[in-house]
C-alpha cells in the first residue's frame, strides 16, 4: 500500500473536510440605508421572570427588509435581528451562538424575535391553524407608531416599545 504525501495529501484533507463540515457560504444581508424608515426607541422585554429594558432601533423597507437592534446604553447588543425576505439572522447577548438560516426552521426561543417584522408593519395578530401566534395593541400619535405592545403567550415573551416622535 502507497502512501499519499505534499500536496496530494494537503487537497485530499482540505477537500474531506470541507464536505464533512457542511459549509455554506453567510447570507449578504441588504444593509439599511437611506432608502430605508428608522424608528428608535426604547424596548421593555420580558421572559417569564425575565425584564430587559434597553434602547430599539428599527429599520424596515417594503414589506420584507427589516432589522432591529436592541441594546443596553453604551452599545452592549443584547439582540440583533436581519430578515432579508425569508432569511434571516439572530446574534446578540440573548442568543446562547448566533442563528442564521430560513425563517421557518428558526429555533424556538428566537420565533418571536423574528415574528416581530410581520407584527411591527402589518400589527394584526398573525394566525396558524386558527392559533394567534402574536397579540397587539399599537397607538399612534400624530399618525405615527408611538407605542407597541406585543404577546407571544406560548413563548412567555412580551415587548413594549415606545417609539420617539
Amino acid at each position: 500500500m502507497r502512501s499519499v504525501t505534499g500536496p496530494v495529501a494537503a487537497a485530499l484533507v482540505v477537500s474531506v473536510g470541507l464536505s464533512l463540515s457542511g459549509c455554506s457560504t453567510p447570507h449578504a444581508f441588504v444593509a439599511p440605508d437611506p432608502t430605508w424608515q428608522v424608528h428608535t426607541g426604547q424596548l421593555v422585554y420580558t421572559q417569564d421572570r425575565t425584564t430587559l429594558t434597553g434602547d430599539l432601533t428599527v429599520h424596515h423597507r417594503g414589506p420584507r427588509d427589516f432589522q432591529l437592534e436592541f441594546f443596553k446604553p453604551g452599545g452592549a447588543r443584547l439582540m440583533l435581528i436581519r430578515i432579508d425576505h425569508e432569511d434571516a439572522r439572530a446574534e446578540g447577548y440573548l442568543m446562547k451562538r448566533p442563528w442564521e438560516g430560513r425563517l421557518d426552521s428558526a429555533p424556538h426561543t428566537v420565533r418571536p424575535w423574528l415574528a416581530l417584522r410581520d407584527a411591527f408593519l402589518q400589527p394584526r395578530p398573525s394566525v396558524l391553524g386558527g392559533i394567534a401566534l402574536w397579540q397587539g395593541q399599537v397607538e399612534y400619535r400624530d399618525g405615527l407608531m408611538s407605542d407597541v405592545s406585543i404577546a407571544f403567550p406560548e413563548y412567555h415573551q412580551n415587548f413594549v416599545i415606545s417609539f420617539h416622535p
